[in-house]
């Protein structure tokens, strides 16, 4: 660790006011503030600079529901005011101008929320909405025009994108400090025996590509791979030397793609079957989090230890989102002419090669029509 000494300036400042100070600093510059000197590193661990970051309110967890005829309503999951300091939702302004054939996918970075809108006959379109200033901003057009999109994902602070171009697997990154495009690593195999690398093979194409013409269902980005997951054919690639190969989930009979978070480099997928997954990179396997108990809406009990265990048997749909850095776990009831939505917050600790969860109460967020059908569930962490 670096052992120069913070600003006399800032030293000389109350706590309170420091942890103010740093609570308000992007999330992502944490992990080289904390190189600068012992006392950020104390600051700005999670457990202390969390509860600081709550009381301003940086967090949100947007929810996106389709409501019939190409409308779409906002909902999102914030700080409650009063006493019991419980999270509400409230309603959100998003105006996503979106064909009725056009599908999309989200990708955050601080306060932008990058749109990702595409289809069959349309190229992938860009364009990053300011959750803060509600603004849209377009994004240049990539420099191959021809490709149809594959997986896409946010590495340090550069949106890599995966894609067909004709017979070709292709990839680019984005860069979102001088806003261009440049070509990222090829695509490359690597022996396993040797661990020499090669261009890709026909057969090998066919192997983990036949099937990539079908447009994911989730994307995500951890230990700096770009993952497209889908129930046939789910594959990562390396922005680091180009490799790529499948990976199989957990159920490959479902995969609901609100079901997909990202939450300290570690992807996790909840299966309604299974209950809460995350990958091991290290191992290429997914593994089960260790003492979790998530409460069903009918007060039942049901635990990740015990696979023979009833899942959610009253829930609708899932939702899984960063929120300061809990797991945020929401889950929609059906209740007639309503859906009821409930949520809980998973403390997430790696022990060891384990990830271990503790779930807090479970409460209503409210409800919403019963038209209403969960699209996207994300959040932005400022």
């Amino acid at each position: 660790m670096v052992s120069c000494k913070p600003s006399p300036m800032l030293s000389s400042l109350p706590e309170e006011l420091r942890l103010e100070i740093l609570a308000r600093v992007p999330k992502r510059r944490y992990p080289f503030l904390s190189l600068v000197s012992k006392e950020f590193h104390r600051l700005l661990r999670p457990s202390l600079i969390n509860t600081w970051r709550r009381r301003i309110g940086t967090d949100s967890v947007y929810l996106c529901f389709a409501t019939g005829n190409n409308g779409r309503a906002w909902r999102a999951l914030q700080n409650h005011d009063d006493k019991n300091g419980e999270n509400c939702l409230v309603s959100a302004d998003f105006d996503i101008p979106l064909a009725p054939d056009m599908r999309w996918l989200v990708i955050t970075y601080g306060v932008d929320v990058i749109f990702i809108l595409f289809s069959r006959r349309v190229k992938p379109i860009f364009r990053i909405f300011d959750s803060r200033n509600k603004v849209f901003r377009l994004i240049p057009v990539m420099q191959d025009e021809q490709l149809m999109l594959i997986s896409a994902g946010l590495v340090g602070e550069k949106l890599y994108v995966v894609g067909n171009s004709g017979p070709r697997i292709r990839a680019e990154s984005f860069d979102l400090k001088t806003q261009t495009w440049d070509s990222a690593p090829p695509f490359v195999v690597f022996d396993k025996k040797t661990n020499d690398g090669a261009a890709p093979t026909f057969i090998d194409r066919m192997r983990c590509f036949d099937r990539w013409f079908i447009y994911p269902d989730a994307i995500a980005s951890a230990d700096k791979k770009v993952y497209g997951l889908r129930l046939h054919n789910p594959v990562y690639y390396d922005t680091r030397d180009g490799s790529w190969d499948r990976f199989e989930l957990p159920n490959q009979k479902q995969l609901c793609s609100t079901g997909v978070c990202v939450i300290n480099n570690v992807l996790y997928v909840y299966d309604s079957g299974l209950g809460l997954m995350w990958y091991d990179s290290a191992l290429l396997r997914w593994r089960m989090v260790l003492g979790l108990h998530l409460p069903t809406a009918l007060n039942r009990v049901v635990t990740n230890l015990n696979l023979h265990e009833a899942p959610l048997v009253n829930a609708h749909c899932f939702g899984l989102a960063d929120f300061y850095g809990k797991l945020a776990f929401l889950w929609i009831e059906e209740s007639g002419d309503v859906k009821n939505i409930w949520c809980t917050l998973i403390q997430l600790r790696m022990t060891g090669s384990e990830i271990n969860g503790t779930a807090e109460p479970f409460h209503s967020l409210g409800t919403v029509p019963s038209r209403f059908e969960l699209e996207k569930c994300f959040s932005v962490v400022r």
